[in-house]
């Protein structure tokens, strides 16, 4: 590190010394628009179930995976802009140009404006009966059923051992198009296999030096996103086989949602533990020795053993819908692990 009396002024003329209280402002400008995009979300949720709810069995889950592909187009869109536009000098890049951050934020929010008037014009909705009973005591009702507390204990243990960021469409296509009776359990063991296979090839090949790119590097492991959203729509079709939701589909819907997010920082702080015990700071890694390299790999091992043991878990699955609606007739409840499972929420 360079002291700030032993800069230039021009590199002083770069800090920006107000950068923390500008920051502030803006952190609480984006917690204001993420709460917007929450709400937005929980309405949509309850939508989207309640259109899938209505679709025949055999094709059931055909809506989910259609908005979901729709959905990941438009995300790597988004990444596409801001991976070109904020690729600068000034953001560590090596383009002559930029959009700059106000320009993005711009095209984020004319993209929101646009949702306005389809959502008021092209959704018909009609007024429905008022819920049954709270939301809070049906959900603790819910919990205590066999088939909830073992889906939402699934969606958390699996999100621990397994983080995987979801930006493909074919693999949510396929399986729509040819695997919605597929036994659920082994779609996505062979879809975690394949992540963590499909991963595993430019990984090491950067780390031994050899193959170095970054198109090499970024481009591969898109591949593996293409299993992994088609893990990841399956565990969307069980919530539309659960009875008696009327009036509470966006809650089924975030409770899924909810569990899995939950187990992030389980994650977060079994990789940082792990982490701790191998020599891969910055420090050793601008080395790129031996011993670094050989560090990294261990590291990387354990994370693809610790990601293949989250298939276990898919056991706590049905296999698929009629499982659902056996387990659902037979009527087993638990408030033991209604109230372990309510616990495990925020």
């Amino acid at each position: 590190d360079i002291a700030t009396s032993d800069l230039t002024p021009e590199q002083l003329a770069l800090i920006n010394t107000d950068a923390p209280n500008r920051g502030i402002k803006l952190i609480i400008l984006m917690m204001i628009a993420n709460f917007g995009t929450v709400m937005a979300y929980s309405g949509f949720n309850g939508a989207l179930m309640d259109v899938s709810q209505r679709e025949s069995e055999a094709t059931r889950g055909s809506v989910v995976a259609d908005v979901n592909i729709v959905h990941y187009v438009f995300m790597v869109a988004s990444s596409f802009m801001t991976g070109i536009g904020l690729n600068s000098e000034d953001y560590g890049g090596t383009f002559s140009w930029t959009m700059g951050f106000n320009a993005i934020m711009w095209v984020c929010a004319a993209a929101s404006l646009l949702t306005i008037p389809f959502s008021w014009y092209c959704i018909q909705e009609v007024k429905g009966e008022r819920a049954s009973m709270p939301p809070f005591r049906y959900l603790f009702n819910l919990l205590q059923e066999r088939v909830i507390y073992r889906y939402a204990a699934f969606r958390f243990f699996y999100n621990v051992f397994s983080q995987i960021t979801v930006t493909a469409s074919r693999g949510t296509y396929l399986i729509k198009l040819r695997g919605l009776h597929w036994n659920w359990r082994y779609i996505i063991i062979v879809c975690e296999v394949a992540v963590v296979c499909i991963d595993v090839i430019p990984t090491m090949l950067t780390i031994w030096d050899v193959y170095r790119s970054q198109w090499f590097w970024l481009g591969v492991p898109l591949i593996a996103e293409v299993p992994s959203a088609a893990a990841s729509y399956v565990t969307q079709l069980f919530m539309l086989e659960i009875d008696n939701t009327k009036g509470f589909e966006a809650t089924l819907m975030g409770l899924g949602v909810t569990t899995e997010s939950v187990g992030t920082p389980f994650a977060t702080v079994i990789t940082k533990t792990i982490d701790g015990y191998f020599d891969i700071e910055r420090t050793f890694i601008e080395q790129d020795d031996h011993h670094v390299r050989s560090q990294v790999t261990y590291t990387y091992i354990i994370a693809y053993m610790l990601n293949l043991v989250s298939v276990i878990f898919v056991f706590l699955l049905p296999k698929q819908k009629a499982q659902i609606h056996e387990l659902q007739r037979e009527g087993h409840r638990s408030k033991f692990w209604g109230i372990v499972t309510h616990k495990r929420l925020p």
